[in-house]
């Protein structure tokens, strides 16, 4: 039994039909292109105008709840049948649970959850949140309850990132899929992973040191996280690095 923590962003949802924020393998105009992250990713965004940020959220809570994993989040799942698996992902959508995945932390937050401004509590809601609904603690209005997302300029949840960095410390194999881990909140963690072997997915390579990575997948995160599970074996007892095209461009 190998232990494998994988780190994955929004490639891997994408193929499930969910917008990424940043870039686009295909046509589908990213997120950022559409919304500006100062209105709608950020503190001071909410409190200018919190009507605007929960109809965004809405609309993200909408997509996710009618999107289905792909076969890369099953693959991941089926993994912690023969291994110890940890998910840490940067994506607010739950399609690694809804795999079956049972060790995922949310480094960014879930589409689901709420945060009381008033009185601090923390609940799930997972329908659209109108200016009717309240915190169901203290019965604060719309605009005092916040998504529990992390936003620029803020902090991430330390308790559960140290976590992740101790289990890729810890790792047999660390899985990056899906992102190029720029965000700052992740962009050293694959260091972590230093002595140990080290896997990336993505429709590129992230790194311009070829060297950073032992072992890359290039393209969708559906086709490449399958091949690198049938690879498992031969990353645990090989030295030889693996290099392979799973879909063409």
């Amino acid at each position: 039994m190998a232990k494998i923590v994988f780190l994955t962003g929004a490639g891997i949802s994408e193929p499930s039909g969910l917008k990424t924020f940043r870039g686009s393998s295909n046509s589908v105009i990213p997120l950022w292109e559409e919304h500006s992250i100062d209105d709608v990713a950020t503190f001071k965004g909410f409190v200018s105008d919190p009507l605007k940020v929960h109809h965004f959220y809405n609309q993200r809570r909408y997509d996710i709840n009618n999107a289905k994993p792909n076969q890369a989040h099953f693959s991941i799942a089926e993994l912690e049948k023969d291994h110890e698996v940890l998910v840490a992902t940067q994506n607010i959508d739950d399609l690694h649970e809804r795999a079956g995945s049972s060790n995922v932390i949310h480094i960014h937050g879930k589409h689901n959850t709420f945060k009381c401004l008033e009185c601090g509590h923390r609940f799930i809601h997972n329908h659209n949140w109108s200016i009717n609904d309240k915190c169901n603690s203290c019965g604060a209005i719309f605009s005092k309850v916040r998504p529990d997302i992390v936003w620029y300029e803020e902090g991430v949840n330390l308790k559960e990132y140290y976590f992740v960095e101790d289990s890729i410390s810890d790792a047999d194999i660390f899985v990056q899929v899906g992102t190029s881990a720029k965000v700052f909140t992740v962009s050293k963690l694959y260091r972590k992973a230093k002595r140990r072997k080290r896997v990336e997915i993505n429709m590129e390579r992230t790194h311009r040191n070829p060297y950073e990575f032992h072992h890359y997948y290039i393209g969708s995160a559906e086709f490449g996280v399958p091949a690198f599970c049938e690879d498992i074996e031969k990353i645990l007892e090989y030295t030889n690095s693996i290099k392979r095209l799973v879909h063409p461009f």
